[in-house]
């Protein structure tokens, strides 16, 4: 019997199955049944985590990028869709929708969230902002600290694992939340070039970083040779043996 219109848990239960296989065909439809739970209820369970998992090609991130734009004015979800959707922009080189979502999503949240303060500071990271970009970073982190939120922390641990070994972030994730916000902006602060300035260059330059490597590599899925099969392989989006 063939499901005309499945239930996004259907379709989940589609996509897990088809991602235990290996190769391309799995790979890719189970990221078209993710795709088609995020057209219908963009919140649904991991299903968002699991598709950019996936190495989605820009044209597919793009269309994700436009529907979670278009919902975030007035949604209810607008703190998990908002911080997505400006996400997506970012890693696509565009600030400017960015930007668009973070002024929608203010609009629809009233009070903005220590998450907006965050985005805010890496749109005006990547346009080159580097003062109020810094000042935002922090007026965010702050921000966090006061809601000793897990969540709200959440984005500036992950951002410092590329620079911290094993026991450095198990000693942070030791700490209480408040500790742990006090412990990030002293670990940046304490790498402050100038810290007289109203810039903290060591910190915009990781940015500046991060954003390269997503640049670089954000597209490309580390194969094994023997796995890639012929004309199959754009499915996959770019490839990367090395």
């Amino acid at each position: 019997m063939r499901v005309e219109d499945p239930s996004p848990a259907a379709l989940y239960e589609y996509a897990d199955a088809y991602l235990e296989l290996d190769g391309w065909e799995g790979q890719r439809e189970g990221r078209r049944a993710l795709l088609r739970i995020l057209d219908r209820e963009p919140t649904y369970g991991d299903a968002f985590d699991r598709w950019a998992a996936l190495y989605p090609d820009r044209d597919e991130m793009a269309e994700v990028a436009r529907e979670l734009s278009d919902r975030v004015g007035g949604a209810e979800a607008v703190n998990v869709l908002a911080p997505r959707a400006a996400d997506l922009w970012i890693q696509l080189g565009e600030p400017s929708e960015a930007a668009r979502v973070l002024d929608l999503w203010r609009r629809a949240a009233v009070t903005a969230s220590p998450a907006w303060h965050y985005w805010r500071a890496r749109i005006l990271f990547v346009e080159g902002r580097e003062s109020e970009a810094t000042a935002a970073f922090a007026e965010g982190l702050a921000a966090a600290a006061s809601a000793a939120s897990a969540a709200d922390l959440a984005p500036y641990r992950r951002d410092l694992e590329p620079l911290l070994g094993p026991d450095d972030l198990a000693a942070l994730a030791a700490l209480d939340e408040r500790a742990q916000a006090g412990a990030i902006r002293a670990f940046w602060e304490t790498r402050d070039l100038t810290p007289f300035s109203p810039a903290n260059e060591r910190l915009a330059e990781h940015y500046r970083r991060l954003a390269e490597v997503r640049r670089r590599y954000l597209w490309k899925k580390p194969l094994a040779k023997e796995k890639t099969i012929g004309p199959f392989i754009d499915d996959l989006g770019r490839p990367s043996f090395d």
